[in-house]
């Protein structure tokens, strides 16, 4: 398959600015309600900066600066910044990174594996074999392919083109990831593991 250099040579800065002004949205949707629930009034409870500072082990300066929308440009955390936040928040650093076309994309995938639950479909039935037959193998790389050729029957259309160069990458790599979260689990979870990557691999990551 060839793969144009002008392809994969895309500026990261747009996806860079997305991720910035996620994380700290998704930071200040989390603090505002993570102090729990009041037990008087019921009412949501937001968690005070200066716990957030305590339980991260960070500075109160550096959570003010990390929960200030005013400029997302110059917040720019770790990854150690980042797992203490998600310790203190009791949350997967992951989703505190999760973009809302993240967030749209998972929920579709979600959707789309729920009718693979219901294999009566004639549509659904070809997708379900391709992921039985991946699930039954032992050579994970087989479960990998098979997320592609999961992505080509239901959309129709081939992967192996230049056009479709960084969906077949990101279908690739989204399912081996998932696949490396199944190893030891059932025929179903690993189906819908296959599916599950292959559809969230299923996009262009960057707008740039």
């Amino acid at each position: 398959m060839t793969y144009e250099k002008n392809n994969s040579g895309r500026n990261h800065a747009g996806l860079y600015g997305e991720v910035q002004e996620s994380f700290v949205a998704n930071l200040i949707r989390a603090r505002r309600v993570a102090g729990g629930v009041d037990s008087d009034s019921g009412e949501l409870q937001q968690m005070q900066k200066g716990r957030l500072a305590s339980d991260s082990e960070l500075s109160s300066g550096t959570i003010t600066k990390l929960t200030s929308s005013a400029d997302t440009q110059d917040v720019k955390p770790d990854l150690e910044t980042i797992c203490k936040l998600g310790h203190a928040l009791n949350i997967s650093p992951a989703f505190l990174l999760m973009t809302p076309r993240d967030w749209n994309l998972l929920l579709q995938a979600f959707s789309t594996v729920q009718d693979l639950t219901d294999p009566n479909g004639e549509h659904v039935r070809p997708l379900v074999q391709i992921l039985e037959d991946a699930a039954k193998s032992q050579n994970v790389n087989d479960s990998v392919k098979a997320g592609l050729r999961f992505m080509e029957v239901m959309r129709s259309e081939s992967y192996a083109t230049t056009e479709r160069a960084r969906q077949q990458m990101g279908i690739l790599a989204m399912t081996a990831m998932t696949q490396g979260s199944v190893k030891r689990q059932g025929t179903a979870l690993k189906m819908y593991a296959t599916a599950l990557g292959a559809i969230l691999g299923d996009r262009e990551i960057s707008q740039n």
